[in-house]
């Protein structure tokens, strides 16, 4: 909102995100070459963005004065502690998150055993090498103390740097990009996520109706649509920040269980042809559980109504998931 000049207001903008969402489905369903394109001009827009924030905040002088941050400031321990370390890291996936999105579109890449794995490395290389740019400029430019009150919204730290060393052009500039960001996000999320549900059905682990594929788009249609609606649930009972964190402690357990199948295939069908193997095993494997354990530990101790509604979703997927056996089991 702020980037077409509007005052904040939650309700109209849940109903520009709605509407975000729907042209996001409107892409997602018009085929992966429709969307990937997207993706892609999407994409180079953020890493320019991002590149450039970060190189104002290194590069130039603060010269204009903030104003005071409003609202509630978090408090925070005379000292750091292992607790607040796992916590923080809880919105840090958020984030990071991505590089596993890539992997649903496997059936659809050509080479994949080649391309996947360069363009895991490359992009999780890249975000990292920009994001540590950003939080150099965000020392230089704010100082710790400066990074001590910035909170979220209007008074996150990326804001308060783009406005005191460009003013209120920067501020506008930043909010664009963060728009922009979550276009990103959120095209990627629906083209990527609505094709779990295509195996799923397929396996008759899920509702079949919900797999079927266009034949002329190559797109779950049906599954996006769904998607969509559930997202614009989300969106009118929860603030930005909420989302995010139920978010990543809706998925990252899921992550878990996925590399602990890796053990496990490799004990119960060791003969099998992999055409990607795991480098470091069992080594990596191991260490990212162990990342996974502390992540979820931390998301526990900083336990809010949000985390405990994500594990609350996952919970109920339990029953539904014993009922939705036993149906299939009878109509067969």
């Amino acid at each position: 909102a702020s980037a077409l000049g509007m005052t904040p207001d939650p309700q109209r903008e849940t109903g520009m995100a709605a509407g975000i969402l729907a042209l996001c489905a409107l892409a997602s369903v018009r085929g992966v070459r429709a969307s990937v394109s997207v993706q892609g001009a999407i994409t180079a827009v953020k890493y320019v963005g991002v590149v450039a924030l970060a190189l104002v905040g290194m590069l130039v002088t603060p010269t204009f004065t903030l104003p005071p941050v409003t609202g509630t400031l978090p408090t925070f321990h005379a000292e750091s502690t292992w607790t607040g370390v796992f916590a923080a890291l809880v919105g840090v996936m958020w984030a990071y998150d991505g590089w596993a999105d890539l992997s649903f579109l496997a059936g659809e890449v050509k080479n994949p055993e080649r391309t996947l794995p360069r363009a895991l490395v490359t992009g999780t290389v890249a975000i990292c090498a920009v994001y540590l740019a950003v939080t150099i400029g965000y020392a230089r430019v704010l100082g710790i103390d400066g990074l001590r009150v910035a909170t979220t919204g209007s008074n996150m730290a990326a804001a308060r740097l783009a406005e005191s060393t460009l003013g209120g052009h920067g501020r506008t500039a930043l909010s664009v990009l963060v728009l922009v960001s979550c276009v990103g996000a959120c095209l990627s999320s629906l083209t990527t996520g609505a094709r779990m549900f295509v195996p799923m059905a397929s396996d008759g682990l899920f509702v079949r109706w919900l797999g079927v594929v266009s034949p002329r788009t190559g797109a779950p249609a049906r599954a996006v649509v769904v998607m969509s609606v559930l997202g614009g649930l989300y969106l009118s009972s929860r603030t930005f920040e909420q989302l995010t964190e139920a978010f990543v402690v809706g998925y990252f357990p899921f992550y878990a269980l996925a590399v602990v199948s890796v053990f496990v295939l490799r004990r119960k069908e060791p003969a099998l042809a992999r055409p990607f193997r795991v480098p470091g095993y069992p080594v990596v494997p191991l260490v990212f559980l162990f990342g996974a354990a502390v992540l979820m530990m931390g998301a526990l101790s900083d336990a809010d109504r949000t985390a405990w509604f994500a594990f609350g979703v996952l919970a109920l997927g339990f029953p539904l998931s014993f009922v939705w056996k036993r149906a299939e089991s009878v109509r067969t």
